[in-house]
């Protein structure tokens, strides 16, 4: 390999100085060739950081919700249901209580994220539920801290 420094015209390669035309061409060959890698490197990095979770809708969801509906059917007021949902880049686990149905997991995509509406798309999806995919419409409310799943709500944050 031909690396070196350039020095006042010349190129200096391991203490021998060549002032050949075809070496300074092949050596800014070279030099150009490298430029390109790190550039496409660079912008690769790039790619790679921009594409995690930067959509504002999706880092707001990020979490387990809970929503604990007060009676059931107008039954009693002693029965309830409550619901979570978690999101966890690129998760999903839905869970509810006292309604004997199983969970259901599996992997979700952003099919829409526009203002303060998000729709997913659930796949992978295993549990309770007949389907492969389907798609769920979220409405969030960043001043309450609370999501609507479905028309279903609000959620609020486990942690709140």
């Amino acid at each position: 390999m031909n690396w070196g420094l350039r020095f006042g015209g010349r190129w200096v390669h391991y203490g021998v100085h060549h002032t050949s035309p075809a070496w300074d061409t092949e050596a800014q060959a070279k030099m150009k060739r490298m430029g390109i890698v790190a550039m496409v490197l660079l912008g690769l990095a790039l790619c790679i950081l921009l594409t995690g979770c930067t959509d504002r809708n999706e880092a707001f969801i990020q979490g387990t919700w809970i929503y604990s509906e007060p009676s059931v059917g107008g039954i009693t007021p002693q029965s309830s249901v409550h619901t979570n949902w978690t999101f966890d880049r690129g998760r999903v686990a839905a869970h509810s209580c006292c309604d004997f149905r199983p969970g259901m997991t599996g992997r979700y995509r952003i099919v829409r994220s526009e203002d303060d509406q998000l729709t997913l798309e659930l796949f992978d999806l295993e549990g309770a539920t007949d389907a492969d995919a389907r798609e769920i419409d979220l409405i969030l409310n960043r001043t309450r801290e609370s999501l609507t799943i479905q028309g279903t709500g609000p959620f609020l944050r486990e942690d709140a």
